[in-house]
Parts: structure tokens; C-alpha cells; sequence
């Protein structure tokens, strides 16, 4: 079940880097179009990969992991929202909620 979850959550993770990129490029004109459309999504790797990726340099403990994967892949619905996207919006939510909470059945001391 965490393989399917870790799938899950790279697929909304695609997704995420995709709303934030079209909103971006959505909200704001001219140059500011780009700057925006293409930083953004920049921004948002560097914190992934540094703070939520399997081979993060700063990890951050779990329950701050889990909170703070879940905001920006909540982030990704928001912007496909944003932009007039309600069913890519509520696919990716889906996809951040079930992603995360299947990547995490299994991890830590649970006792039947």
C-alpha cells in the first residue's frame, strides 16, 4: 500500500507543480506572467526537495512532514480552482489526501 501511496503522491505532486505554474501564468500579465508561472513552481521544488523529498537534506520530523506535504499539494488544488479548474481541482485534492494517507499506513508503532 505505500508503493501505491508514494505513486499517488508523485502524481498529485506533477499536478501541484502544474496548478501553481498555471495560475501563475494566469493571475498576473506581461512579464510579471512568466516570472511568476515559472518561479513559483521553482519555489515550491526547492521546498520539496530539501524538506518532503525521500532524499531530503533537512527533513522535517513526521507530523510536519505529513502538514506540510498535504498544504502544498492542497496549494495545487487551490490554484486549478483559481483558474476555473473545479474537477482537476477536486482530482487533485483526492490525490494529495489518499497519496499521503496510504504513503503513511504501515510507518510507525501501531498496535492492533
Amino acid at each position: 500500500m505505500r508503493r501505491a501511496g508514494s505513486a499517488t503522491v508523485f502524481l498529485a505532486e506533477l499536478g501541484m507543480y502544474v496548478g501553481v505554474a498555471w495560475w501563475g501564468l494566469a493571475a498576473y500579465e506581461g512579464a510579471w506572467s512568466w516570472i511568476v508561472g515559472i518561479g513559483l513552481p521553482l519555489a515550491v521544488m526547492g521546498i520539496w526537495a530539501v524538506f518532503l523529498s525521500p532524499r531530503a537534506s533537512m527533513p522535517l520530523p513526521d507530523g510536519a512532514q505529513v502538514a506540510v506535504r498535504i498544504a502544498l499539494l492542497l496549494v495545487g488544488a487551490a490554484a486549478f480552482w483559481a483558474v476555473g479548474m473545479p474537477v482537476l481541482a477536486i482530482a487533485q485534492a483526492v490525490l494529495a489526501i489518499v497519496g499521503t494517507a496510504l504513503s503513511r499506513r504501515g510507518r510507525g508503532d501501531h498496535r492492533p
